[in-house]
C-alpha cells in the first residue's frame, strides 16, 4: 500500500470510531447520566426514575414470544428466557437443577419422570400457575407441529398432574430428556 492510501485508510478509520464514539456518548439524549429519564420537551411530567427497571439490551426485535411459533431467532429465544421458566435448567457447571420443580424422580424403567412442583407460583398478571397448565403446555409443545420443542415432547407419552406434581411418561427411554427439558420453558401461552 503506498503511503498516501495508508494515510487516507488511517484518516478514515480515525473518522469512523470518532463518530462511533461520538454515537455512544452520555449526549443529549432522553436520559441523564444518573440513570433518570428527561421529560420530553414541550412536557411538564416528571422525571421518570429507572431505579427499580430492569432495561435489557438484544441485537434484534423480536417478532413474537410465542415459544411454540416457528423458527424461533435469537432475539426471541433471549426475550423468552426472560420471561419464561421451565421444570429445571442447566446449571453453570452442567449439572440439571430445579427452578419450578422442588425436586423429580425417574422410574427404574426410564419411562416416567415425576416431578414436584414449586407452590405458589404465579403468571404475570397474578393467576396461579396450576399443575395443568403444565399438562397443557407440555401437549402443546407435542401437538402443535411448528413449536420448536417439539423434539423434545414428541418423546412424551402422556402428560398427568396431581395438586403438587407433574408425571411425564414417555414413549421410550430417553437418557437426555431432563437436559432437553432444561433448554425448553413451556409456558401456558
Amino acid at each position: 500500500m503506498n503511503p498516501t492510501a495508508r494515510k487516507l485508510t488511517a484518516l478514515s478509520l480515525a473518522a469512523v470510531m470518532g463518530l462511533g464514539l461520538a454515537a455512544c456518548s452520555g449526549g443529549s439524549g432522553n436520559g441523564d447520566a444518573t440513570g433518570t429519564a428527561s421529560p420530553t420537551p414541550g412536557t411538564t411530567a416528571e422525571p421518570a426514575s429507572y431505579a427499580d427497571q430492569i432495561v435489557v439490551g438484544i441485537t434484534a426485535e423480536p417478532k413474537y414470544i410465542e415459544p411454540n411459533a416457528p423458527g424461533m431467532g435469537p432475539a426471541e429465544v433471549q426475550v423468552s428466557q426472560q420471561i419464561f421458566e421451565g421444570l429445571v435448567r442447566t446449571g453453570d457447571d452442567g449439572s440439571i437443577e430445579p427452578v419450578l420443580a422442588t425436586d423429580w424422580t425417574i422410574s427404574d424403567d426410564g419411562l416416567t419422570y415425576t416431578f414436584n412442583l414449586v407452590q405458589g407460583v404465579k403468571f404475570s398478571n397474578g393467576e396461579d400457575v396450576e399443575p395443568s397448565d403444565w399438562v397443557w403446555s407440555f401437549y402443546r409443545a407435542r401437538d402443535y407441529e411448528t413449536s420448536n420443542y417439539r423434539y423434545i415432547a414428541e418423546a412424551i407419552d402422556t402428560v398427568e398432574a396431581t395438586d403438587e406434581q407433574v408425571v411425564i411418561t414417555l414413549t421410550e427411554p430417553n437418557a437426555a430428556f431432563l437436559a432437553e427439558l432444561a433448554t425448553s420453558p413451556m409456558p401456558r401461552a
